[in-house]
């Protein structure tokens, strides 16, 4: 087990658009060796946040408990520079809002990211042509949204834990036959409190931490979504026409994003897109079984070396 250390990199934070005057942020980090020195051009890792769309932001001190150590340790071995989004959170917005706003946060990463890191950094410049996407959870979804939705991100690899988030799936998040009403009701009172027109798009972890367990335990992440079909996952993948390599890892004993869930995925997958390489490993523990496990575990080995063959 091990601890991320923030320390070793430097941080610029920047806002990738805005929507009535309400930023939206975006973090980019770098080791400090590389902004220190004149090195080559450097690979970026764009990350997404977890929190099942509800909860979560670009880099803050208390999301980092829920960043996997390896991927930061995995980001400093290889000099790269890692850039983190914010986007709008349910159930306040749309899934297609949200969806809009990781297509607006690509834009500015080609438009805009590069002078950004060298207005502050001088002698770091980015390798475009080098970008792997990663995330956990609902951020491990975007990864995948952003290969299926958006071939002009020449996204080289994925690396997605536990995110077979898909409404079209019964294996994910199915409605209990009698939902704990204290919690069913909880639910029913926020969204009754929703202001039209209002959103969120940061919330530290663990802010509204309650309001998603709230909804994944009695399966009204449907009814959130709602019939905007954007997020719907093994939809999106089915239009794509190429699929970059995906590196997967899922909890064995997950409760909220289910194995056999990941499973249907990777099936799913590995028929629409027979030639895209698929690593695929379940470990064991639940959701998050990974956030203090660190770069020198053996499944993360065997993983970054499957992504080191694209990235």
């Amino acid at each position: 087990m091990s601890h991320i250390e923030l320390g070793k990199f430097e941080r610029i934070d920047a806002v990738y658009k805005d929507v009535d005057g309400i930023p939206f942020e975006v973090s980019v980090i770098a080791p400090r060796e590389v902004v220190s020195a004149q090195c080559p051009a450097r690979p970026v890792l764009v990350h997404f946040h977890g929190g099942g769309f509800i909860l979560g932001t670009a880099l803050d001190p208390q999301t980092l408990p829920l960043w996997q150590v390896w991927m930061l340790q995995y980001a400093e071995a290889r000099g790269a520079v890692v850039v983190s989004p914010c986007h709008r959170l349910l159930p306040e917005a749309k899934a297609s809002q949200i969806l809009e706003d990781i297509k607006d946060f690509w834009d500015w990463v080609y438009t805009s990211l590069a002078s950004t890191v060298s207005d502050t950094w001088p002698q770091v410049s980015i390798d475009l042509s080098r970008l792997a996407a990663a995330g956990q959870g609902s951020g491990g979804t975007l990864a995948l949204h952003s290969s299926f939705l958006w071939p002009q991100t020449r996204i080289k690899v994925i690396m997605a834990q536990y995110c077979a988030i898909d409404t079209d799936s019964p294996m994910f998040s199915p409605r209990p036959h009698d939902p704990p009403r204290d919690l069913d009701g909880f639910v029913t009172r926020y969204l009754q409190r929703i202001r039209p027109g209002t959103f969120r798009v940061s919330s530290p972890f663990p802010e509204y931490f309650d309001l998603m367990f709230a909804v994944h335990q009695t399966g009204r992440f449907r009814d959130m979504v709602g019939a905007d079909g954007s997020l719907r996952l093994r939809r999106n993948m089915g239009q794509a026409k190429v699929v970059p390599p995906i590196w997967m890892a899922q909890g064995a004993e997950d409760r909220i994003v289910s194995r056999l869930a990941a499973d249907e995925l990777v099936s799913e997958l590995r028929i629409a897109h027979p030639k895209t390489p698929v690593l695929y490993r379940v470990l064991p523990g639940g959701h998050g079984f990974d956030v203090k496990h660190a770069f020198d575990e053996a499944w993360v080995q065997e993983g970054v070396e499957f992504v080191d063959r694209f990235w």
